[in-house]
């Protein structure tokens, strides 16, 4: 993970690169500390030093998955191809036909790269909506219309893994994290100031929730991929996920 100022940058297991960007460096903390479970304190006993709530919702995020494709190997097939036209040639005595299947073979390369998408945007803004976009290896753009807020009920991410073992995955992660803050004595929780409490429930958060997979015949030896999918892996889908819940609907 690569950090500055204003975005994050994750290189993938398969090799494609996945950046978030944040409109400013204090959304971006608080984003990296975020959770499901939002615990909310009475306006009373709140420490007027940490910020509020909605203050650490960020207005945008803006979410880039961006593929490499190697030109090199291109380059090599129109060498390779050459090589055969040229020799196709010589033996046929006929410079026409090697010509025209030279750039018969050019052109449908051309057309595969412009089609060939490299960078894949997710822009999500807050109170209005989201937007993608595609850049494609020709340099050539795409832009969806914009979905406004009103027209989104829910948001799901699909990446070779189906909605419900990410949904399933963040209910066990809440289900856990609400079971052992209940377990806590509530009188000795009374006791406790505001930062104790909540220096005591993030303690939690980053002890207590590091779940085992839910599906582990189907992951790899590391538990956090799926087998035969080398896009993203499933703990930066819930992260998305969560992201992406917390600026809509929070």
């Amino acid at each position: 993970m690569i950090v500055d100022h204003l975005s994050l940058l994750f290189r993938l297991p398969c090799g494609c690169n996945l950046i978030y960007r944040f409109p400013n460096r204090s959304n971006l903390k608080s984003c990296l500390t975020s959770y499901p479970l939002s615990v909310s304190y009475d306006d009373t006993n709140r420490d007027p030093t940490l910020p509020a709530l909605h203050e650490s919702i960020p207005a945008w995020i803006e979410v880039i998955h961006s593929r490499n494709v190697s030109l090199s190997f291109w380059l090599t097939i129109v060498a390779l191809w050459m090589l055969v036209c040229c020799l196709f040639s010589f033996i046929t005595q006929s410079y026409t036909v090697q010509l025209t299947s030279f750039f018969f073979v050019v052109i449908c390369i051309y057309l595969h790269l412009r089609n060939t998408v490299i960078e894949e945007s997710l822009l999500l803004v807050s109170g209005y909506g989201l937007q993608t976009s595609n850049r494609y290896f020709t340099g050539r753009k795409s832009y969806s219309s914009f979905i406004p807020l009103e027209r989104i009920k829910a948001f799901h991410l699909i990446d070779s893994v189906s909605p419900f073992t990410i949904r399933t995955y963040l209910g066990c992660e809440y289900v856990k994290v609400t079971y052992n803050s209940q377990n806590k004595n509530d009188s000795s929780l009374s006791l406790m100031n505001t930062s104790d409490t909540r220096e005591m429930l993030m303690k939690t958060c980053w002890t207590d929730c590091d779940l085992l997979p839910l599906m582990p015949i189907v992951m790899d030896k590391k538990q956090i991929h799926f087998k035969g999918c080398d896009q993203i892996p499933l703990p930066y889908l819930v992260w998305m996920l969560r992201l992406a819940n917390k600026i809509f609907f929070d």
